[in-house]
């Protein structure tokens, strides 16, 4: 059928109440039937019973939606170009706004997000384990990850003007750096440096590290000097010391080229100690190596560390296939042997990392002081006796 006008669809009062200005006509061969009303402030098109389309709220806003119930505004002020769910400002308002040099997102009124020459800023209201990555502005910048139970961030100036720090969400600063090249623990003396599962290989100083030694901090004991028992075992220590290599140093360099190191075996150490009585001894465990007894507290230059096991998911090869799914993409499928993976995914299965076991450690510091206390005592009483053997002047 050819495209003709026709007479006006609307009712006789529609008819009436819109005067001359409406219009009924045919559109496409289909016979779909529009009426629209011309009116230079406004575009309407009915569908059924119900009229949709553009009304210009004032000079510089447009609504878009159907009668009676806006859809879509777009309005313009100042240097802003606004496209918004809503009328209002208030909450439940999204949409963006494109600024001079930017665009910006709105959530519930509140800018989230701003495109600009510089990059993208992204503002969060809170910290969400749900989020994978996070930016926030404020009083601290933020830059948060997830990993859907720990948020972690890095924020400026969480720590004063000038600072950098990586932070725990819900348990504050883990490390901070400062505009001075200052790094710091979260906290006072509440964080180690590595841990017995996984230590530093090296470490480079300019000067010897300061050692807290205030005596406000500590409670002596009444008898600050060495007891008899322990005047004892400090002088047999000497004999735990030793030369030795590193036996991962051997098996990557050989036994020429790995270096000789020289200082204690923590175990003999442990042994020297129990044998003169001032600890408990060591004993044997299912696999049959010696270990401290449960509940053993020895004196603190003596270290023992339990190592816990550790696994990690076992992954297989998953690619792209030929078939397309609903949503019109590649079903993904197990690559067969010798094929290449798009992406690694989890088979539900853990393969042991590194097997559960402990480690024995010495504070070389505190147990050569008790060493050279030992000498000390003993040079005392050899200045004793050869001041006892010489004539009086």
């Amino acid at each position: 059928m050819a495209d003709v006008a026709t007479a006006a669809t609307m009712s006789a009062a529609q008819l009436r109440a819109a005067g001359t200005r409406l219009l009924g006509f045919y559109l496409g061969g289909g016979g779909a039937k529009v009426d629209a009303l011309a009116d230079p402030a406004h575009f309407i098109t009915k569908n059924g019973d119900t009229f949709e389309g553009l009304r210009p709220t004032d000079g510089d806003v447009l609504d878009i939606g159907k009668m009676g119930g806006q859809r879509l505004r777009v309005f313009a002020s100042n240097d802003a170009l606004g496209l918004f769910n809503t009328a209002g400002a208030g909450a439940g308002r999204d949409g963006l706004l494109i600024l001079d040099g930017g665009v910006s997102v709105d959530i519930n009124a509140s800018e989230i997000a701003r495109f600009t020459s510089y990059g993208l800023g992204v503002g969060v209201p809170s910290w969400d384990p749900a989020i994978g990555l996070m930016v926030r502005k404020g009083a601290d910048t933020r830059i948060g990850l997830t990993d859907d139970t720990t948020v972690w961030s890095f924020a400026a100036g969480w720590a004063g003007a000038g600072t950098i720090s990586f932070l725990q969400e819900g348990v504050g600063s883990r490390l901070t750096v400062t505009n001075a090249g200052l790094v710091r623990p979260g906290g006072d003396n509440s964080q180690n440096f590595g841990d017995p599962s996984y230590r530093w290989a090296n470490s480079y100083f300019g000067a010897s590290p300061t050692i807290t030694c205030d005596v406000r901090f500590k409670t002596y004991r009444t008898d600050r000097q060495l007891r008899e028992a322990e005047h004892a075992a400090a002088l047999a220590l000497f004999d735990a010391f030793g030369f030795y290599q590193f036996n991962d140093a051997i098996e990557t360099k050989g036994a020429d080229g790995a270096r000789w190191h020289f200082g204690p075996a923590a175990q003999e150490v442990y042994g020297i100690w129990a044998d003169h009585g001032l600890c408990d001894p060591l004993v044997e465990n299912d696999q049959g190596e010696l270990i401290p007894p449960p509940g053993a507290v020895p004196p603190a230059f003596m270290c023992f560390d339990l190592i816990a096991e550790e696994t990690a998911p076992v992954t297989e090869g998953w690619r792209p296939s030929a078939v397309l799914g609903p949503d019109g993409q590649p079903v993904m499928v197990k690559c067969a042997d010798g094929e290449e993976a798009t992406e690694q995914r989890p088979t539900g299965e853990t393969i042991v990392t590194r097997e559960a076991g402990h480690i024995f450690g010495v504070r070389t510091d505190q147990l050569h002081s008790v060493m050279i206390a030992a000498l000390n005592t003993e040079r005392k009483a050899l200045a004793a006796r050869i001041a006892a053997l010489e004539p009086a002047a």
